[in-house]
């Protein structure tokens, strides 16, 4: 083997290490670029449909049970709110039509009839008056 030869391997090894080197360096820039442009979308979408607002936490009069009221996302497109009513180890869901307008605390009203007993009252406070009455029974 002369000189030559083995400056030529020499040369050639040192082309691969550096395509593997250009190839990881390009792979890692288009990762990281995606994850930059895919964030504020990802994030967007866990506003619009997983989000909890706490609206209300009531209490019943002798503080035995609680009542916890979320708005779950936000309205899309003038459509309909979904609200959480979390009450000891159940839950329940309803959907209110408010044009798309975010609910605020004063859309609840939690009205206790005893201690186990809770009627729940979503009202919509704009041109589109609905209301909604849940009624909420523990055991």
């Amino acid at each position: 083997m002369s000189f030559d030869e083995g400056f030529e391997e020499k040369i050639q090894r040192n082309k691969e290490k550096t395509s593997w080197g250009f190839l990881i360096i390009l792979l890692s820039s288009i990762i990281i670029l995606a994850l930059l442009i895919l964030w504020p979308v990802i994030s967007h979408l866990y506003d619009m449909r997983y989000k909890e607002k706490t609206l209300e936490i009531s209490e019943s009069p002798s503080s035995i049970n609680t009542i916890e009221i979320y708005e779950i996302g936000r309205p899309f497109l003038h459509g309909v709110s979904t609200v959480r009513m979390k009450y000891g180890e159940k839950e329940k869901e309803v959907q209110i039509d408010n044009n798309g307008r975010p609910l605020k605390n004063s859309d609840v009203s939690v009205k206790w009839n005893n201690d186990s007993e809770a009627l729940i009252t979503l009202s919509d406070t704009s041109e589109y008056l609905e209301e909604k009455l849940v009624s909420i029974q523990f055991k």
